[in-house]
């Protein structure tokens, strides 16, 4: 992708968020709620053109920072974050944080697959999913009254106090902290990106939130991928 359109990667973005319902939805009361109406998403846009690469570093390790410590706040929309950056005239960052209480890494998948068939085509038509949220929620608290789930979860509570501690195991070194860094960084061509993108399974992430980072520019891109 030679240059980033912003306006259509919005519009792209916007019809995968009304498509999905898991993406309209918040965290209250303990519960998933779909709320009725959602307002139309711009994410941040930063132009870090003028900017050295001292001072493009410090803003984009901030901004990395505040996703692995913070992450987005689940009682309110949206679970997602968006962020773009424009490195230079034809070069574009893209930091995406979800929550990953809406949606697992097969689905992002899917959602970024149609992100991609929307931006290169927006009146792209996709069905609808027969299944949504609702319905595996509703299913799953129909299946708690189930004989086989009470049966389960007496046997399991039953054994608790039996259950072991933890295995001790010996550490080659100590980890003075219990969150992981990792980064990766591989100079791909756009194609080999594109077919990346859809077969993209996300590796060593936590139970709540992940985030990518996605470098397009001119010459082909770079993918870098980050995992808190």
């Amino acid at each position: 992708m030679i240059k980033l359109d912003l306006e259509r990667f919005t519009q792209a973005w916007n019809k995968v968020v009304q498509q999905h319902p898991q993406l309209q939805g918040i965290i209250e009361d303990d519960a998933f709620l779909i709320l009725p109406n959602v307002p139309y998403y711009q994410p941040h846009y930063h132009d870090l053109t003028a900017y050295d690469d001292t001072q493009r570093d410090a803003v984009l390790t901030k901004a990395r920072d505040s996703i692995r410590t913070e992450g987005v706040p689940s009682n309110q929309w949206p679970l997602f974050d968006i962020s773009i950056y424009r490195l230079a005239n034809d070069e574009y960052l893209i930091h995406f944080v979800f929550d990953l209480v809406m949606a697992d890494g097969s689905s992002l998948t899917t959602l970024f697959s149609q992100l991609e068939a929307w931006y290169l085509d927006i009146n792209r038509v996709f069905p609808q999913a027969e299944l949504t949220i609702r319905d595996y929620l509703l299913a799953l608290e129909e299946h708690k009254t189930s004989k086989q789930y009470i049966n389960s979860q007496t046997y399991w509570l039953d054994r608790i106090d039996s259950l072991p501690d933890a295995p001790q195991l010996p550490l080659s070194r100590c980890h003075k902290s219990r969150y992981g860094f990792a980064n990766t960084q591989s100079d791909y061509s756009s194609k080999r990106l594109v077919n990346i993108a859809r077969k993209s399974v996300f590796r060593n992430l936590n139970a709540f939130y992940c985030g990518v980072d996605c470098v397009l520019s001119g010459s082909g891109a770079v993918e870098r991928k980050r995992s808190f």
